[in-house]
């Protein structure tokens, strides 16, 4: 691996397709669950966070029966004490049926002050909930609910889910938890459609994660605004990336009062993109890290593949680093940074489907240039 050559130009194809001329410095990859593991379907929404023992842990849906978003799924933790070389089996956390048929959309989230962990999730999309773990995930408390605040949000909620991915810990000790609304079922989305048939928007917590607060909503600017993550700035304000159904692009709003309010959402033409989730995290260094599958339109019929990796140097404004983390089917991200100096990559890929497996990668940051 010659560090001087990992960043190459960018080739921008006809059919919509952003392709790096040059692959991720990947020292590993591996599967770390695949469907059909432990008797579960298939394995879905990955989230991923590196506790202060440096464990990694890996949270995901386990849908029981099929690959379907609604049914039998659980929620459940594997685990890696080697920087995410290797992983454990996958560990039931909240199981289906526990507060609703099904459970979903894992939100993991550090509390700086305690070391404490806290997982946010959804039941039937419809309630929201958290849990807590004060021995390194490996135990977890009752669930608390989050109706409160769900039901502070100034939108008629109908469903709710978190993330999908890890939460944040501003540098101001606030927790930021992104959400996605809708004021339909998911059966009824598209009749009627409006704009603020989807909203993004965040939950707050002042006080360790005790309470939490309806924060802001992000405005309706650009139709249907969806899967959303947050990361904090330089200047400690906050930046949102944002899905935004049929786009092609992501969506980007930010923050000046720890999420109360967000400014009008903007396309960012450099960060192309399907009606996907992609993830979003703060190096050690200040850049930020993006990673999705960078398909605007349908190459050769399949939509969801070539996730890529970039970097920005100055906040999300512009961002002129990229590497190609996985070519084929991708889908569904999350990141994390190891206590070894690695970016982890946490993705679903497969090809048959692109959900086949999810898959960890470990790139060395001192080779992100």
């Amino acid at each position: 691996m010659n560090p001087t050559n990992l960043l190459a130009p960018l080739l921008v194809i006809g059919s919509g397709l952003l392709v790096s001329a040059e692959p991720a410095p990947i020292d590993q990859r591996c599967i770390v669950v695949k469907a059909g593991d432990c008797g579960r379907h298939t394995y879905r929404i990955p989230a991923l966070i590196v506790t202060p023992a440096a464990t990694a842990l890996l949270f995901c849906e386990g849908r029981r029966d099929s690959a379907r978003d609604e049914g039998r799924i659980d929620l459940v933790a594997l685990r890696s004490e080697d920087h995410g070389r290797t992983w454990s089996e996958p560990v039931t956390v909240i199981a289906s049926g526990d507060g609703g048929s099904f459970a979903g959309n894992p939100m993991p989230i550090i509390e700086p002050s305690s070391g404490r962990l806290l997982l946010l999730y959804t039941t039937d999309n419809t309630r929201a909930w958290v849990t807590e773990s004060a021995d390194d995930g490996r135990s977890w408390s009752p669930s608390r609910s989050l109706d409160g605040a769900r039901d502070a949000l100034p939108y008629p909620t109908v469903r709710i889910a978190t993330g999908p991915g890890h939460g944040l810990a501003m540098r101001s000790g606030r927790l930021v938890a992104p959400i996605w609304l809708s004021d339909r079922l998911r059966a009824d989305q598209d009749r009627d459609s409006t704009p603020t048939r989807h909203r993004a928007g965040v939950l707050t917590s002042d006080d360790h994660g005790v309470t939490w607060q309806a924060g802001g909503l992000v405005p309706a600017d650009i139709p249907r605004l969806h899967e959303c993550l947050v990361a904090e700035d330089a200047t400690g304000g906050l930046v949102m990336t944002i899905r935004a159904r049929g786009a092609g692009y992501r969506a980007v709003s930010r923050s000046r009062d720890g999420g109360l309010t967000w400014d009008a959402p903007q396309l960012d033409r450099n960060l192309p993109c399907p009606t996907c989730q992609a993830s979003l995290l703060t190096l050690p260094d200040g850049r930020l890290a993006f990673l999705n599958p960078a398909v605007n339109v349908r190459n050769n019929g399949i939509e969801r593949q070539n996730l890529t990796l970039r970097l920005s140097p100055d906040d999300g404004r512009t961002w002129p680093s990229a590497w190609q983390v996985e070519a084929g089917q991708s889908s569904y991200s999350d990141l994390a940074v190891t206590a070894d100096g690695h970016l982890l990559c946490a993705f679903e890929a497969g090809s048959a489907t692109y959900h086949d497996q999810i898959v960890v990668a470990r790139l060395p940051l001192q080779a992100l240039h």
